[in-house]
């Protein structure tokens, strides 16, 4: 069955059609197994004729209705765009997108299909193979092989100029493996690839480990207090270069130990294992994690609406016809029951919404991961959210957030466009109705912890509830909160498990991570984890939503260690 499965090979496909002066390419070059996440199309727009132009890119999932995604370009005579389009794989069972091509309205050409050709719920790992040139068919038969002792269902395969910028545009895949032997990717593409690493995705890259570590963006996690031995139910498999990286995993391999089966299944079965793979969820059944409940809003108050409606009845009814015969003058019931019946409903309405509420709630809990070295912070929520009245257009994350509904329904709509910025509606954003889903983003942030010989102050920002430190080979706890700004003295501790079992004790969240990613890497010098009062590194997404629950992790890592 594996084999059959490794046989869903692919590589880079690229469409292209020329209409009306207006050239267009798309190249997809991801497996053609996905079951969640995004993945990305390379796009290039051409304006050949002599005048200026307006196209429009629409980017619709196969059957036209649960995915949309739009895109204006304004093209100057001669004028060419080459950019990366990052469109959804989450929605049920459904596969295969299409780029309509239109100038001012007026219909030029589509190219279909585009993206993943099959989605369900037990493809967990598609696999990407990245080299300087595309595999050839004889070498990319090669790696299937070598994979085909480890939980592997498609691969794909991509040379170095398909490599995507956006970090998550890698989030539908469980691994990647990049041959570096003939070089390494551009700056920004490995900045990319690293995001996603720093988020919890896996990375193997095929090379020599000095090559790797004159990228900056690996070095800074290629220091020894980060490494640690990935692992086989049979025991340590020696010979491979890891390290966790944020959330994730790095890990460089030689030429010939890549060429070695149990090698690169000791590297698969923890990539799958790791911290994006067990938050994100997949396919349709899996939820990636439970949310917690803005109090209130999934019930409806049934006591309050019976006393509502039992006063209602009671002014229409009797009420109305006692007043009526008191002044003696019947035919004002014309006038006096529907002018009562349309105040009881704008009542029963007004208090329907003040019930919920009018603005945006949000309950839910998060783990940051936050390098102070590099000022850069990877996040994961998983929140409920609550939309009082509609935000305008939709939501307008920052770049590097990306949305995942947890369990959407058969017919889950999303609907994405760009206004200056990145704009999301659909069913993401529904009016009065909570949903559930994991926020993941990826992006510089100057917030943290400073510590120095016992001594830590708090410019995180927020209140800092519970805090463990490791340095200099000692842990350090704290002993009671730390407001913003203040500076405190900490407690050496020898009883560190039980403080850590404190630290991630949670009312909300049903499952938390160990203390860093991968249970076989003790906590790094260095480091610090604490628990915060509010959601710091939350991309609020230009609606400044209200949290009535929550609870939210930092781990840190320090500077000068």
């Amino acid at each position: 069955m594996t084999a059959l499965l490794l046989g869903a090979a692919m590589a880079a496909s690229t469409q292209s059609d020329t209409k009306s002066g207006i050239h267009v390419e798309a190249t997809y070059a991801w497996p053609e197994r996905l079951d969640r996440g995004y993945f990305p199309v390379q796009v290039v727009v051409e304006n050949t004729s002599q005048e200026d132009r307006q196209i429009e890119l629409t980017f619709t999932e196969t059957y036209g209705y649960q995915s949309n995604t739009e895109r204006v370009l304004e093209l100057e005579p001669g004028e060419r765009r080459e950019f990366e389009v990052v469109l959804p794989s989450f929605m049920p069972h459904v596969a295969g997108h299409s780029m309509s091509v239109t100038d001012e309205g007026r219909w030029l050409t589509t190219l279909s299909p585009l993206g993943p050709s099959e989605l369900g719920t037990d493809y967990r790992g598609s696999v990407l193979l990245a080299s300087k040139t595309a595999y050839d068919f004889e070498e990319e038969h090669t790696w299937r092989d070598r994979l085909s002792l480890s939980d592997v269902n498609a691969t794909g395969t991509a040379a170095f100029d398909h490599l995507p910028r956006d970090p998550g545009a890698y989030t539908s895949l469980g691994l990647v493996i990049v041959d570096v032997t003939e070089g390494m990717p551009s700056a920004d593409q490995l900045e990319g690839l690293a995001g996603w690493v720093r988020l919890g995705g896996a990375v193997v890259l095929v090379g020599d480990t000095a090559d790797v570590h004159s990228a900056p963006v690996f070095a800074e996690w290629m220091e020894d207090r980060f490494a640690w031995e990935p692992w086989l139910d049979a025991g340590l498999l020696p010979g491979i270069n890891t390290w966790a990286m944020g959330m994730g995993q790095l890990s460089v391999a030689s030429p010939e130990e890549a060429a070695q089966p149990l090698t690169i299944q000791s590297i698969v079965q923890p990539s799958f294992r790791s911290e994006i793979s067990q938050r994100l969820p997949r396919g349709t059944y899996q939820t990636g994690g439970a949310a917690p409940e803005i109090p209130g809003v999934e019930q409806l108050p049934r006591g309050a609406y019976a006393l509502l409606m039992f006063c209602v009845a009671m002014v229409l009814g009797p009420l109305n016809a006692f007043a009526v015969k008191l002044l003696k003058r019947p035919s004002m019931m014309l006038v006096t029951t529907p002018v009562l019946a349309v105040g009881s409903t704008l009542l029963m309405v007004g208090y329907g919404l003040s019930h919920n509420g009018l603005g945006v709630q949000t309950a839910g809990y998060s783990i940051t991961m936050l390098d102070q070295r590099n000022h850069t912070a990877a996040t994961h929520a998983v929140r409920q959210i609550f939309f009082g009245l509609s935000p305008g257009k939709g939501l307008r994350p920052e770049p590097g957030t990306w949305h995942f509904p947890i369990s959407p329904d058969w017919d889950f709509r999303y609907e994405s466009s760009w206004d200056g910025g990145r704009v999301v509606s659909g069913d993401l954003v529904p009016i009065r109705a909570p949903i559930r889903q994991v926020l993941i983003s990826e992006g510089t942030r100057r917030e943290r912890l400073e510590f120095t010989g016992g001594q830590a102050s708090n410019t995180l920002g927020a209140e800092i509830e519970q805090l463990v430190v490791r340095s200099g080979g000692a842990w350090y706890v704290l002993d009671e909160p730390l407001a913003t700004g203040a500076a405190t003295s900490l407690t050496v501790t020898e009883d560190i498990d039980a403080a850590l079992e404190s630290l991630w004790q949670s009312d909300t969240a049903t499952r938390q991570s160990a203390v860093w990613p991968h249970e076989a890497l003790d906590f790094p010098d260095g480091s610090y984890i604490a628990r915060l009062g509010t959601s710091l590194f939350i991309d609020d997404e230009g609606v400044d939503p209200r949290e009535v629950v929550g609870e939210h992790w930092v781990i840190g890592v320090l500077e000068g260690t």
